[in-house]
């Protein structure tokens, strides 16, 4: 027999069933599946509250009647107040995220003059009232980045605010003749907008303190007196430092 020969074709057959075992398990080895990342829902959910200290800065107003023609105020001021705030916002990425906002602005004593030739000394009647407003906002927000917590954004909102004008009343000299002009309560939606500032603190995965500065303009209020005169409250706007809470929901 011709043993070399033999042995020579069964490792040629032994050589070529091996490559085809691996061929084959080549062919049918199951594919890898990357394992799937969990989802969270729900957590770029947020409410917040607000309590912040208003400047208003000083409107312009008049008193308008078939009678006096238009009669500018000067001098005028409206004093310093407060606001609470609360609301609820999405973030729809690390820089990204919008927020829908209610504010009640505490009552501000209006004051202003108007020109009273009529009066004598000192020459004008004294006006004064107390204005209020509620807002609603929505806020769009550009956080610019995250450092140990930290992060300063910038922002604005566009909404509107409802207006009111209570006690009115405008006062001639006393020494002349103290005749006091009444003004009915009266209350105005208007166009409300915003611009803001700020920087946020991550206490925790849940709680972040948030400190901001806004610019808000609250539009105008108008009422009435006794004999159908006109008052005509205008640019009424307000320098805000709020200090604020935002709890992100898991």
């Amino acid at each position: 027999m011709d043993y070399p020969k033999i042995l020579l074709g069964a490792a040629v057959v032994a050589l070529t069933v091996t490559a085809g075992s691996a061929r084959a398990a080549d062919m049918f080895e199951p594919p890898m599946i990357e394992p799937l990342m969990p989802v969270e829902y729900g957590s770029n959910w947020y409410l917040r509250g607000d309590i912040g200290y208003k400047a208003y800065t000083d409107p312009s107003g008049s008193y308008s009647s078939l009678g006096t023609g238009l009669i500018g105020f000067y001098d005028t001021s409206l004093d310093d107040s407060w606001l609470i705030g609360a609301g609820f916002g999405y973030r729809f990425n690390p820089w990204f995220r919008t927020d829908l906002t209610v504010d009640y602005e505490f009552p501000s004593d209006f004051t202003g003059k108007a020109p009273c030739f009529v009066c004598g000394f000192p020459g004008y009647s004294t006006e004064s009232a107390k204005i209020s407003a509620w807002t609603v906002l929505a806020n769009a927000y550009l956080d610019l980045g995250t450092w140990q917590g930290i992060t300063p954004y910038v922002g604005a909102g566009i909404g509107g605010s409802y207006v009111k004008v209570a006690d009115y009343v405008g006062l001639n000299p006393p020494l002349v003749f103290p005749i006091a002009t009444m003004g009915a309560t009266e209350s105005k939606w208007n166009l409300a907008w915003a611009a803001m500032a700020g920087v946020s603190y991550d206490v925790t995965p849940n709680w972040t303190l948030d400190l901001n500065y806004r610019y808000l303009s609250l539009g105008d209020v108008q009422t009435t007196d006794q004999v159908g005169g006109l008052i005509d409250i205008k640019d009424i706007a307000a320098h805000e430092v709020r200090l604020g809470v935002r709890f992100w929901i898991d």
